[in-house]
């Protein structure tokens, strides 16, 4: 059918987790990414995703993640809701 699976990753990243195990609500999460540092393993792909269309790395290098909320899901796992900035503009998660 011509699709494929692809894989990527940001290779320049930065997370900050501000975390108390008797106040979980109270956890905050940060996370920067460098979309420049976008890495598929294929070259044609990067080159589109990074473009205008897509990231526009070169314009908005950056993308910004940072919590609104946090709730616990069991022993080991933390649900965070938040916002998500791309290209300049902030979208929040509903929830």
């Amino acid at each position: 059918m011509g699709s494929s699976t692809y894989v990527g990753r940001f290779n320049n990243f930065d997370a900050s987790l501000s975390f108390d195990s008797n106040n979980i609500k109270a956890s905050q999460l940060e996370a920067t990414a460098d979309t420049r540092s976008l890495d598929i393993n294929d070259e044609k792909l990067e080159y589109r995703l990074a473009g205008s269309t897509w990231l526009n790395s070169d314009g908005y290098p950056e993308a910004l993640l940072t919590s609104l909320s946090a709730t616990l899901i069991d022993a080991s796992n933390i649900k965070f809701i938040g916002n998500l900035t791309l290209k300049g503009e902030t979208r929040s998660h509903a929830g």
